[in-house]
């Protein structure tokens, strides 16, 4: 997990398929905080699960607010994890509740 400011292009596939970032900003975080950084998650990783030894990774680029203290940082990489991992348990959840249907 890494934090650092948004980057053009960060967004780009998101925008030509019409939908919006997502966003993140912590109960901790300043929710009036310009929207100008992006946490990056290693999905796999977050997950747990075994990360392919041929180098491969899937990335979640989650929008969010300036994290610049490296101490803050760590602590919201497990908020930032967690999130990933609600959604992608969601995301599986449905697609298989769509298979057997």
């Amino acid at each position: 997990m890494r934090f650092r400011p948004e980057k053009p292009g960060d967004f780009a596939l998101l925008s030509l398929q019409g939908e919006d970032p997502p966003v993140c900003v912590p109960a901790e975080l300043d929710p009036d905080a310009p929207l100008s950084w992006v946490a990056v998650v290693d999905v796999l990783r977050a997950t747990g699960l075994p990360v392919p030894s041929g180098g491969g990774s899937l990335r979640a680029r989650i929008r969010t607010v300036p994290i610049r203290s490296k101490c803050l940082q760590a602590e919201m990489a497990e908020v930032f994890a967690i999130a990933v991992c609600r959604d992608v348990l969601a995301e599986l959840q449905g697609a298989v509740a769509e298979l057997v249907a």
